[in-house]
């Protein structure tokens, strides 16, 4: 008996989880949430042999599975108001064999589209976050712009972004919420015209973390390339390999200038963390002195790279100063002699980009190293004449750093072997 109840018991906790063995379910869409291991070890305590032991562990199931139901009645209550008032609403207007009547059918069964929509996207969320979401979002006042936020014509999305920016106080976290969705709207007007909205609107982590991945990800996908695995199907005995391509980090990157310039307005701590993380991984991972990943941070790496190197002067985070010296220790042969204004030679380079956004981390003047950013040059960091110049620039920061490496983290050692280019020619 006590068997079959628990086998009872596991199923109704897990709800939308399939039984699979002992302690595991395997996840469906829709599933609840799995099980825990307070709740795999109040399980355990109804084969226990004491009575009294086993009585408790049943009164926490009970509680366990009144509170799952009370969740699964909540949403199925939902549900079933909107489609009795679609259902009431759709009987009265077949009734009218007009055009008007057809087009109010059409945009009735559009909101009811859009709702469904959103409400599968909020089943998503963790339990409170979700009922709060649910609570907010089906409220009369709030319930037309939840359906605008998700109506399929961009134009309808692009008027939800300016009413959910406005909206403030005890319902900020819900409007941020949606902001999140629009902001990663797979339209790229949409997506634009969020980020927008919410120029003026304090961000949350919310915000912030979605500002970050769209300012990020196009750089981040260099730096750590997803592995694509093929998908093998059969058809008629031909086996064919199926590469399912991911351009979502492409897609967010072509806007990450715009979201830059949020990061850098909002002035954000967590953006600061964020910047540390990544260039304390970096400088870790760095296996030798010619590593070129760093480039993706270069104003040389094309619009992305440019939007990164900004963040990265703005925010100054004091972990990136010991990996952009590493860089300028690099042998690296690149870079060219050119002749700017009055006909005076400058010279781009790998070194000259690292030492320019190094400068401007450790608030150093770039003038006073013969360094500058020409704009007419994609905003590539230059230095006055040609390679020996170039060296020159790098020995003094080189001994520079020697002396206030400590106040940045990190020992003199770990970036002090340079090789000095050779002239070219």
């Amino acid at each position: 008996m006590r068997r079959r109840l628990m086998v009872f018991i596991v199923a109704a906790v897990v709800g939308g989880g399939a039984v699979v063995g002992w302690g595991q379910t395997k996840k469906v869409e829709g599933a609840a949430e799995p099980i825990t291991p307070e709740m795999l070890e109040t399980l355990r305590q109804l084969s226990n042999e004491d009575y009294k032991t086993r009585q408790e562990a049943v009164a926490k199931l009970q509680q366990a599975i009144a509170k799952h139901f009370q969740q699964m009645v909540y949403v199925q209550d939902l549900m079933l108001k909107i489609q009795t008032n679609l259902a009431e609403q759709l009987k009265q207007l077949t009734l009218v064999p007009d055009n008007e009547g057809a087009a109010r059918t059409a945009s009735l069964m559009e909101f009811n589209h859009a709702l469904s929509r959103w409400a599968i996207d909020v089943m998503q969320l963790p339990e409170k976050e979700r009922t709060a979401m649910l609570d907010w979002g089906i409220k009369q006042e709030n319930i037309q712009i939840v359906a605008r936020a998700y109506h399929r014509k961009n134009e309808v999305r692009i008027e939800a972004t300016k009413e959910l920016a406005k909206v403030t106080g005890a319902n900020a976290t819900q409007a941020d919420w949606l902001l999140a969705q629009l902001l990663n709207d797979g339209d790229r007007e949409v997506s634009l015209m969020a980020m927008d909205a919410i120029w003026d609107r304090p961000a949350n982590a919310m915000i912030i973390d979605t500002l970050w991945t769209k300012a990020t990800a196009g750089v981040m996908n260099q730096i750590r390339p997803r592995n694509q695995q093929p998908k093998v199907v059969t058809v008629r005995g031909r086996t064919i390999q199926i590469y399912e391509q991911d351009y979502r980090a492409q897609a967010r990157a072509q806007d990450a200038d715009v979201a830059v310039d949020l990061l850098i307005k909002q002035k954000n701590d967590e953006v600061n963390k964020r910047l540390g993380a990544m260039f304390t991984e970096l400088m870790a991972s760095a296996g030798n002195p010619n590593d070129y990943r760093w480039t993706v941070f270069s104003p040389n790496y094309g619009d992305g790279g440019r939007a990164m190197s900004r963040l990265i002067e703005a925010y100054k985070p004091r972990e990136a100063a010991g990996f952009f010296m590493k860089v300028m220790g690099s042998a690296s042969t690149d870079g060219y002699d050119t002749t700017i204004g009055n006909n005076e030679k400058y010279r781009q380079s790998t070194r000259c980009d690292a030492a320019g956004v190094f400068m401007k981390i450790v608030n150093l003047d770039p003038d006073e190293f013969g360094l500058r950013k020409v704009a007419n040059y994609g905003d590539r960091w230059m230095v006055k004449g040609g390679q020996p110049e170039e060296n020159e620039m790098v020995k003094k920061l080189q001994e520079w750093w020697k002396k206030n490496a400590k106040e940045y983290g990190v020992e003199v050692e770990q970036t002090e072997k340079t090789t000095e280019k050779k002239p070219e020619g």
